[in-house]
Order: C-alpha cells, then sequence, then structure tokens
C-alpha cells in the first residue's frame, strides 16, 4: 500500500507537466556539457591541438546535417505508407511511435554524456566518437520532443501551455551547472565524474519515467473516433485514423523540398529567423578555442585577458557567451567556419549577440561599472531569456504569437532609436540595452517554436498529408537557417574594422616557447580609443535596428496568424474528421 500513494499521484501529473520535464532531463545534461567538455579534453586529458580542431571539424559537419537527416528518417514513413498494406496510421500512433523513441534516445543520450568524463580511448578518438555521439541522440531527442509539442496539441492555448512547462523546466535545469562548480577539479576529477554520473542516472531514469507515463496516458485514453485527433482536455490526443492503406502513396525527397519550395509562409519565416540567430546560440568552436588558448597562450590572448577582466570573467564563469571576436583575431580561418544552429535574420541577431557582448562591455562599459556589475549582467542575459518566456507564453495565449513576436521586434527597435539618440554616454541607459536586447532576442527565439508548429499544420493541409510530418519540419528548419550562425562574426568583424579601422584579425607577434613573462599590450592611443568605443557603441545599436526593420518586412510577409491561422486549423481538424467517416464507411 505504500507504493499506491506516489504511483497515484504520478498518474495523476498534467500531461504538460510530464511533457515539460522532459525538457528538465535533457538540460541538466547539456547545460554541464557545454561548460566542461573542452576544457576536461583540454586539461585532463590533454588533447592535441590537432587531434582537437579535427574532432571539431567533424563535430560541425555533423551537426549541420543530423538534423533533417534524423528529421527525414523519422517522418518520411508518416509522409505515406505502403499501397495496400491495410493498416492506417493515426494521430495516437504517430505521438506513441515518438514516445517510444524519447523513452530509447533520453537513456542513451544519458549514456553518451557520461561517455565523456572516463577516458577509454585515445583522447583525439575519444573526442570526436564522444561528441558526434552525444549530438546524435540530443538532436533525436530535441526533434522528438518539439514535434510532441505539434502533435499533442493543435490549439495555441494547448501549445502555449505545454510550451511554458518546457521553459520552466529548462530554468530549473541550468541549476545543475551551478551545483557543479562544487565538484570540478581538474587535479582530483573523480569528484566530478561522480557527480557526473548522478546526474546522467537521474537523467536516464527521468526520461524513463516521464515517457512511460506519456505512454500510458495515451494508450489508455478511450478512443473516440467521432472527435478531432488534438484534443488536450484529457492531456492526451485521441486516436483518430488519418489515411487508409488504399489511400497511400510514397513521397521521395524530392517532392518534399519542392513543396517546401512553393510553401510560401515557410519561406518567410527561415529568412525572419536567419537575421534572429546571427548573434546568441553559443558556438563549441569558440570554447573551445579559449580552452585551447588558455593551456597554450603563444596566440597572445593570455595577455589581452589580463587587460580585460570582463572578458577572463566571461571566458571562465561563462563560457557559453562565445566570445567569438578574440578567437578571430589569432584565427581567420575559425571565423569562416565557426557557427553552426536552428533559425535566418533572427539567428544572426542571437549570434551577433552572443559574439559581441563582451566586447561592448569591454569598451562601452569597462570604466564605468563594477566586476560584479559585469558579471551580473553576463549572467541575466542567459537567465532572464527562460523566466521571460514564462510572461511571453500568457500573452501569446491572448493575443497569438504573431502579435507578440511583432511587439518585441517593434520594443527592439524603439530601444535601439532611444539608445542612439542618447548616444554612448549613458552607462545605466548603456546597461540596460545591452541586457536587454539580449534577453529580448533571445526570448524571441524561444517563441518561434510554437511559429513552427503551426507552419507544420500549414503543411498537411496545403500538402493534403496523411500525417503531420513535425520533426521533418523542425529538422529542415534548422538546416535552412544554420547560415546565421557563420555569418555573425563575420559581418561584426567586417563592420567593426570598416568604421573604426581596427582590425580584430592583426596579432602582435608574439615568440614562441619564451620563458620570459609576457609582457602588458600597449594601451590604445587616446584618439583611437575613442574612435574603438565610438564604432562599437554604432555596432551595438545599429545592427539591432537594422535586423529589426528586415523582421519588421518579413514578419509582415507571414500571412499564418489570424483567421488564415483559424482556417488552418479547422481544415485539420476537418480532414481528420471526414477521412475519420470515409474509413467508418469503408
Amino acid at each position: 500500500m505504500g507504493l499506491d500513494w506516489p504511483q497515484a499521484w504520478l498518474l495523476g501529473l498534467p500531461t504538460a507537466v510530464v511533457y515539460g520535464s522532459l525538457a528538465l532531463f535533457t538540460s541538466i545534461l547539456h547545460n554541464v556539457f557545454l561548460l566542461y567538455y573542452v576544457d576536461t579534453f583540454v586539461s585532463v586529458y590533454k588533447i592535441n591541438k590537432l587531434s582537437f580542431w579535427i574532432g571539431e571539424t567533424v563535430f560541425l559537419l555533423w551537426n549541420s546535417f543530423n538534423d533533417p537527416l534524423f528529421g527525414w528518417l523519422s517522418d518520411h514513413k508518416f509522409l505515406g505508407s505502403q499501397p495496400g498494406s491495410g493498416a492506417g496510421l493515426s494521430s495516437r500512433d504517430v505521438v506513441l511511435t515518438r514516445v517510444r523513441a524519447l523513452s530509447w534516445h533520453g537513456p542513451l543520450l544519458a549514456l553518451s554524456f557520461l561517455a565523456f568524463w572516463v577516458p577509454w580511448a585515445p583522447a583525439g578518438l575519444q573526442f570526436l566518437l564522444c561528441l558526434c555521439l552525444y549530438d546524435g541522440f540530443l538532436t533525436l531527442v530535441d526533434l522528438h520532443h518539439h514535434a510532441l509539442l505539434a502533435d499533442l496539441a493543435l490549439s495555441a492555448h494547448d501549445r502555449t501551455h505545454l510550451n511554458f512547462y518546457c521553459s520552466l523546466f529548462s530554468a530549473a535545469g541550468s541549476m545543475s551547472v551551478f551545483a557543479s562548480y562544487a565538484f570540478w577539479n581538474k587535479e582530483d576529477f573523480s569528484s566530478f565524474r561522480a557527480f557526473c554520473v548522478v546526474l546522467a542516472a537521474g537523467s536516464g531514469l527521468g526520461f524513463l519515467g516521464a515517457t512511460q507515463l506519456l505512454r500510458w496516458r495515451i494508450e489508455t485514453t478511450r478512443r473516440d473516433r467521432g472527435y478531432s485527433a488534438m484534443v488536450m482536455d484529457s492531456g492526451v490526443c485521441e486516436e483518430e485514423s488519418l489515411v487508409s492503406g488504399e489511400e497511400a502513396g510514397s513521397i521521395t525527397l524530392g517532392q518534399y523540398l519542392r513543396q517546401l519550395a512553393r510553401h510560401q509562409n515557410f519561406l518567410w519565416f527561415v529568412g525572419m529567423d536567419l537575421v534572429q540567430v546571427w548573434g546568441a546560440i553559443p558556438s563549441p568552436l569558440l570554447q573551445g578555442y579559449f580552452e585551447m588558448e588558455m593551456q597554450e597562450p603563444s596566440l597572445g590572448f593570455d595577455g589581452r585577458k589580463r587587460c580585460c577582466p570582463l572578458l577572463a570573467l566571461a571566458m571562465n564563469s561563462h563560457r557559453l557567451s562565445t566570445l567569438g571576436s578574440e578567437a578571430q583575431r589569432c584565427c581567420p580561418l575559425l571565423a569562416v567556419v565557426v557557427n553552426s544552429h536552428p533559425s535566418a535574420l533572427q539567428v544572426f541577431h542571437c549570434h551577433f549577440n552572443s559574439n559581441f557582448f563582451p566586447l561592448f562591455l569591454e569598451h562601452l562599459l569597462s570604466d564605468h561599472i563594477s566586476l560584479s556589475t559585469g558579471s551580473f549582467l553576463l549572467g541575466i542575459s542567459y537567465v532572464a531569456p527562460h523566466l521571460n518566456n514564462l510572461y511571453f507564453l500568457p500573452l501569446c495565449r491572448r493575443w497569438g504569437v504573431y502579435a507578440v513576436v511583432r511587439g518585441l521586434f517593434l520594443l527592439k527597435l524603439g530601444l535601439s532609436l532611444l539608445m542612439l539618440l542618447a548616444g554612448p554616454d549613458r552607462p545605466s541607459l548603456l546597461c540596460f540595452f545591452i541586457a536587454s536586447n539580449r534577453v529580448f532576442t533571445e526570448g524571441t527565439c524561444k517563441l518561434l517554436t510554437l511559429v513552427i508548429t503551426d507552419l507544420v499544420d500549414e503543411d498537411l493541409v496545403l500538402n493534403h498529408r496523411k500525417q503531420a510530418a513535425s520533426a521533418l519540419l523542425f529538422g529542415m528548419v534548422a538546416l535552412v537557417t544554420k547560415p546565421g550562425q557563420t555569418f555573425a562574426p563575420l559581418l561584426g568583424t567586417w563592420l567593426l574594422c570598416f568604421y573604426t579601422g581596427h582590425d580584430l584579425f592583426q596579432q602582435s607577434p608574439v615568440i614562441v616557447g619564451s620563458v620570459q613573462p609576457r609582457p602588458e599590450p600597449p594601451a590604445p592611443a587616446p584618439a583611437q580609443a575613442a574612435t574603438l568605443r565610438q564604432g562599437c557603441f554604432y555596432l551595438l545599436v545599429l545592427v539591432p535596428i537594422t535586423c529589426a526593420l528586415l523582421q519588421l518586412f518579413t514578419w509582415s510577409q507571414f500571412t499564418l496568424h489570424g483567421r488564415r491561422l483559424r482556417m488552418v486549423k479547422a481544415q485539420r481538424q476537418n480532414l481528420a474528421q471526414i477521412r475519420t467517416l470515409d474509413i467508418k464507411m469503408v
């Protein structure tokens, strides 16, 4: 009897809570991975530089293409089934397929996470295999988790409710990073290794428990074919057969790509989103560069770090901030290959903010704020987007995602124009603008998942699909928008050089292997420092203004909102009901 109460309590949890908990079990691993994997291989396993860069280059290529690859492998069977099989697809079957996939891939993600912290092969080989395995399972988990958002719910209210708990649990998952500082020790790695084992065990068991609860909910739901395929009032989707075997036909990848090319809202969305991502999502390559330079300071970064405590703080305490300008100063090739990740205008701006956030702090605020204030600004820029999302999602339920995203674009434009008029000599306003610009940009990125779920609905209706290809569409968005991460540091460094003459790629020659202490670099001349400061300021405000104007234009062309969105959702519901009646008649 002692187990009856906990079991009853678990079975009584709302589906939104169970779904959101999957984000917790992912984030507790991924935040620690991002923070420590490079330092582990560089400082503990002593990987050589050639093996490190080979591993990171292969990882970038793999990371660029595995989203659409896994999306196609997962969902192509939903686009068409074998004719004459007599077996129909149902939304219930699709959700069960995704939940079963998560029940396998989640624990495998935890195991691949563990593979980083125990030496079991030559460092270079282990680095390459661990990165590819971990990223592969992470991609599978993310794709199926995001696809469930579109498959479990149809209405905007229900989807924002699900996304709310994802944000809540993601913020809770970031606590693993704070706990990790108590165990991290390069000299005695056993305590940190034990900490990672506990995290992996908790994550793996959490995935098994959460997916088992979801499967139980779906399999025990009463089947009522007279209702819509998507019903969230009971917490799960009802079974609804969407296609009979006689209707089914196959679709090739080329045909699918041609269908996407005709999907106007999809094209406008990825164009807007590409700009958003150009500045916000951290790059493992840049993190790796800083870790390598800490071990081999021959490239001259050590002196620059001593001159700028905010850069040192950002590198040591906030490695996710990707200080792209410093890495590219020493490695021009790195600037070409350094970035890769989802969604076009939004993608650019997000990555631009990450790449140049510490540079703006150094040249615009280092004389006006303390080290603790700089630490607070850096920290809040990563925590606040999760908390902001908890406020934005209720607004999305009331006004719609389209209106909220447009409002954020207008807010970004207004704040940037205000900062431009105020000038660079207002430290308090600069602090607020630098932090809020990054927070609102990151927050917008997190809301766009809801827009992709609406695109899934429209794709199904426009192309008369037999079942929504949710994971595949998420993968295609990721593929199309990844160039935004590449061009953010390139364009930013070029603009800074163009306006100020300060070339981030140039460095003073250094004597490799010298035992003498590295001299402090000379301070720039006052005129040069003023020009550089002015250039950083204009870069800080003009990039958001340009991005906001481009995004407002592309977003105005996006028609999947209001009446059209209601029509698409109604047609999806009617399509399911009509096909159900046809199947009943047969």
